[in-house]
Formats: structure tokens, sequence, C-alpha cells
């Protein structure tokens, strides 16, 4: 027994490795409080793609939507360029929102999706006063 089999074993004796086989191949699945969800057809863990839109948006204090529900998302990040405070939320509508949430600093605090971190869902800000300017990159 290899190095890797003794240590894949002992996982599987402790619980936190389920082992089957199909095929005539093992295949390995760790067990874990999150559930496993599959990944996306064709990701291969790293978020590659060949276009971007890139964006600039005023933000104030009524609140408004600096990201659509993209399902195709692999990337965005946000940047504040304005002299006052940013604070995101993840939601659909910018109905309600307030000074709470995600907050980005004046003059480049920024947001980054992608990764592990990859939301598809909208994304509202709101400053607390007066004005702010943000420039939005999304992929693809």
């Amino acid at each position: 027994m290899t190095k890797l089999e003794k240590v894949l074993a002992t996982f599987a004796a402790i619980g936190i490795l389920s082992i089957a086989v199909a095929s005539g191949a093992a295949l390995y699945q760790a067990t874990h409080q999150r559930p496993v969800v599959a990944p996306r057809v064709g990701y291969s863990g790293w978020n590659s793609f060949s276009t971007a839109t890139n964006t600039t948006t005023t933000i104030s204090s009524t609140g408004s939507q600096i990201l659509a529900l993209n399902q195709n998302r692999q990337y965005a990040v946000i940047v504040n360029d304005g002299s006052n405070t940013v604070y995101l939320w993840l939601k659909a509508t910018s109905t309600g929102i307030t000074p709470a949430g995600i907050r980005l600093n004046a003059n480049g605090g920024s947001f980054e999706i992608g990764g592990q971190n990859t939301y598809l869902g909208a994304v509202q800000g709101v400053t607390l006063t007066g004005t702010s300017s943000l420039t939005v990159v999304e992929g693809p």
C-alpha cells in the first residue's frame, strides 16, 4: 500500500473521506459540513476569459444598481474612485438599501468577485451622503 493509499484509508476510517469504485477506478470525495457543488461546465479552477466590460457609474445616497445578475460572470471588480464611502449590497433591487453591507472606502476602496467568491447576482450601491464615481470591470 502506498503512502497516499494509507492516508486516504485513514481519512476514510475516521469519516472525513468516502471512497467509491466506478469502472475500476477509485473516486474520492471529502465529506464535510458544506455540500459538494459540481463546478460549472468548462470550469478549470482558474478564471480565464478573453473579453471584459469596463464601465463607470455614479452612486448617490438614493442607491442604484452597479452590476446586474449575470449567470456567466467569472470575474468582476468594483473600485470607488470618488471622495465618498460607498456601501455595496448583494441583492436584486436597490429598494430599501442603507449605508451598510460591503464598505468601499473613498479614493480606491475595492471589491473583487472571482475564484471562490464568484457571486452571480446583482450588486447595488449607496453612499451615506453625496455621490461617488465607481469604475467597474466584469468578465465575460
